[in-house]
């Protein structure tokens, strides 16, 4: 995020401060942050049935590999690299939806 964005979020946290009935500036941000929310649950659907793929072919969740492949126990083979990989973009992304839902 650019210096100039965060010095915007923090013009309209003054603003809301002072005008907390101002309901464009507070639907505003409510689209804002639902959009991203939308997003990012269409992109974990996505990365969902990539992993899924990976999971039924090799008969294991995907944090059980990740801490297997991480250990050293699986070998550096091509599909246990994507899949690492998808599973760390998934993690990624779903931390990144529940800073929006406030979770």
């Amino acid at each position: 995020m650019s210096a100039q964005a965060l010095t915007n979020i923090r013009i309209l946290e003054r603003y809301i401060e002072k005008n907390k009935d101002d309901k464009i500036v507070s639907g505003t941000i409510n689209k804002i942050i639902q959009f991203k929310i939308d997003k990012y649950k269409k992109e974990l659907t996505e990365l969902k049935k990539e992993l899924s793929l990976f999971e039924a072919k090799y008969r294991m969740d995907s944090p059980h590999f990740l801490g297997d492949f991480e250990a050293g126990k699986l070998g550096d083979s091509i599909d246990f690299v994507e899949w690492s990989s998808l599973y760390k973009i998934h993690q990624r992304v779903l931390e990144r939806k529940n800073i929006l839902e406030g979770v």
